[in-house]
């Protein structure tokens, strides 16, 4: 196919989703948005924050937790799991969190110094010294700025390793160029792109250590740095050294995957505009999907996580700074905040000095600013009646509400099908039980099925619905749930809750 045709046919591709865009902003501003998640009565005014942000933005998924003291006391998701705005979002959403990954990078990279695996001061890059540094890397061409020898774990963690996006751009993202000079195929991966960027004819920007420049090349070097001392994946040491011995559990901290197939299943879809992709050639309809390669993030903005994951990080390890990854002191801690943004991603972390953070998630881009000020504004007013129950600790007071919204009707019929076309042994509704497994025994399957339609009995529901004698396939069990969708009408029963 000619050059000429490929840009008529992607200017024509190019036309038609813009097309597609504008007509339909309208009608999905206008869609009220699912909701999900215990509704604690003395905190609805983030409800109204998260639902005024959403529709202000047009943003399609979001979910906000808040901890006070260490206790959970907020946890809610609003919005749609799929792209055409049909399936209801799970209250145990997780997402990508793009530079929120840094923090966690950092804790674990000061925790494998404080086991002796590193020094703060090591030198990073052995460069034309082999075994002089913690990694081999040769620079591509041979040639190489000297000042990478000066260059230390500190510089690292501080963002002053010298290089500065502002004056020559991110070259983490510039995967295809790097791809083409090296002649490898695209995306080229982390240990090429450090080559690449080691024998980059522009050097530093400036001597290590002596300005501070945010720096993704950083943090992917940390990230490789964890690997090389250890032995292991990245994401396996940051669950070994600072995610489990917390308490959270593997399934809340994942390695983010770069297409919609290879995601987690509780994962949303990302909202973003077209554009070149690093796989092959082309344009992507969603640069979300394609756009880099989410993989090689893995360190600087590649983990997918549940909003509880990193509220309990908080609890622990300061989230930005200076002394970003080191552990919270126990008193005289100030307010710091970290956010993220990805195309079809926008996050923030926020860890306040006085015991109350916060974490908002959402599926679009450059989003999430107006909803951090209005909950600081909200939580800085004074007027919050605090709740003192952390809401893990809730029982759940109908059995099959497996939502955790107070009611058992449609939306937990569709839960436990959810769960029951997924691997149950990780799909979880909160980290307080499995999604479906009625009677807790780890699996998901027809004792389930006739325990929550038992439910729905005793809770007053005149809903049924039949369970087959066997598993369906899962495109079948899908129309079961759309068909159940369809024709049932939700019976909301509200229990008795304790939200003091």
């Amino acid at each position: 196919m000619s050059s000429t045709t490929n840009l008529r046919r992607n200017a024509v591709y190019l036309l038609a989703a813009f097309a597609a865009g504008v007509f339909s902003t309208t009608a999905a501003q206008a869609q009220s948005r699912p909701e999900a998640g215990l509704v604690v009565p003395q905190l609805t005014a983030f409800d109204d924050i998260m639902r005024q942000t959403m529709t202000q933005h047009d943003i399609s998924a979001g979910v906000a937790a808040i901890m006070r003291d260490g206790k959970l006391l907020y946890r809610r998701a609003f919005g749609w799991d799929n792209s055409a705005r049909t399936v209801p979002i799970d209250e145990d959403v997780t997402m990508r969190i793009a530079s929120i990954t840094k923090p966690l990078t950092a804790a674990t990279i000061r925790n494998l110094i404080a086991d002796g695996h590193i020094s703060l001061n090591q030198r990073v890059f052995s460069l034309d010294e082999p075994g002089s540094g913690i990694l081999d890397h040769s620079p591509f061409g041979n040639d190489f700025d000297p000042r990478l020898k000066d260059i230390t774990v500190n510089h690292l963690l501080q963002h002053r390793g010298g290089w500065n996006r502002d004056q020559v751009g991110d070259w983490t993202y510039d995967e295809r160029e790097i791809a083409s000079d090296m002649s490898l195929p695209s995306p080229p991966g982390r240990d090429a792109t450090l080559r690449w960027i080691l024998g980059n004819d522009a050097g530093l920007q400036h001597n290590p250590g002596s300005t501070y420049s945010y720096s993704n090349i950083g943090f992917m070097v940390l990230g490789m740095i964890a690997e090389e001392v250890t032995g292991k994946p990245h994401l396996e040491v940051m669950r070994e050294e600072v995610f489990r011995p917390v308490g959270i559990p593997d399934h809340m901290i994942k390695q983010g995957r770069t297409f919609a197939a290879d995601q987690d299943p509780r994962e949303p879809h990302y909202e973003a505009g077209i554009g070149l992709s690093v796989f092959g050639s082309g344009f992507v309809s969603n640069r979300a999907y394609g756009g880099w390669d989410h993989e090689a993030r893995i360190g600087q903005g590649g983990i997918v996580a549940d909003p509880i994951a990193i509220l309990e990080y908080m609890q622990h390890y300061i989230i930005s700074g200076g002394d970003i990854g080191l552990p919270v002191p126990t008193s005289g801690g100030s307010t710091r905040s970290h956010g993220g943004s990805l195309s079809g991603t926008s996050t923030v972390a926020v860890q306040r000095a006085d015991g109350i953070d916060y974490v908002i998630f959402f599926n679009k881009s450059d989003t999430v600013g107006t909803a951090d000020s209005e909950f600081n504004k909200l939580i800085n007013a004074g007027t919050i009646q605090w709740p003192t129950t952390d809401i893990r600790t809730l029982e759940i007071d109908v059995p099959g509400d497996l939502t955790g919204d107070g009611a058992v009707d449609i939306a937990d019929i569709n839960a436990f099908l959810s769960s029951w076309r997924s691997d149950t042994s990780s799909v979880y509704i909160s980290d307080r039980y499995f999604r479906g497994d009625m009677n807790f025994d780890g699996t998901v399957n027809l004792k389930d099925a006739w325990l929550l339609r038992n439910a729905l009995r005793q809770a007053g529901s005149s809903l049924t619905f039949d369970i087959p004698t066997s598993i369906p396939e899962p495109a079948s069990l899908r129309m079961v749930g759309l068909v159940l969708a369809g024709i049932i009408s939700a019976c909301r029963v509200s229990p008795r809750r304790s939200n003091t």
